[in-house]
């Protein structure tokens, strides 16, 4: 693109004008432009969550996702939910029960250093159709949640939950469900 743009202007430029201040100028205006697009999408992505992997469960080499996650308020401290199956939308009493469903709890609302199970960071897993585990529910024995971010009616952290037989990893990404309050 930018040898096209030189023999365009070299083309134009008169006899006269010398081509090391042609390609001086082109230089100028892509750099210009270059460093706009960069602040540009440097600015927009200053909110959004690091890019990672979505949540998901590695239980004795079985490996399985969550789709979606919402958040509610209680208190000051969140309650966050990922699920894979079920409703697509906010959970409620009358949904569906979802094939399994990480709840996370104990993160203060607006957060922004990481968290450990040390600082209260509770997550339990509900396998409700025995997928990863036999157990109703499993409780983390070890959590870290790092990289906070939020926008209005979302939140997103990465989170790493050591339990016994496996692994729950991955950036989540949740709505705002009043449900959840």
């Amino acid at each position: 693109m930018r040898a096209l743009l030189l023999l365009l202007l070299a083309s134009c430029a008169s006899p006269s004008s010398p081509a090391p201040a042609v390609e001086a100028a082109v230089d100028s205006a892509l750099d210009s432009a270059l460093d706009s697009a960069l602040d540009s999408a440097l600015d927009s992505a200053s909110d959004a969550p690091v890019e990672r992997l979505p949540i998901e469960a590695d239980f004795a080499g079985v490996r399985a996702p969550f789709e979606r996650a919402f958040y509610g308020v209680r208190g000051g401290v969140l309650h966050v939910e990922a699920h894979h199956g079920g409703s697509a939308g906010c959970p409620t009493m009358s949904s569906p029960t979802p094939d399994r469903t990480v709840v996370i709890a104990g993160l203060p609302e607006g957060f922004t250093t990481p968290r450990t199970y040390a600082d209260g960071v509770r997550v339990s897993l509900l396998d409700f159709k025995g997928a990863l585990t036999k157990e109703p529910i499993l409780r983390a024995t070890a959590v870290t949640v790092t990289e906070p971010s939020a926008r209005a009616d979302a939140i997103g952290f990465y989170l790493d939950a050591t339990f016994p037989g496996g692994t729950i990893k991955g950036v989540v990404n949740a709505s705002h469900c009043p449900s959840l309050d």
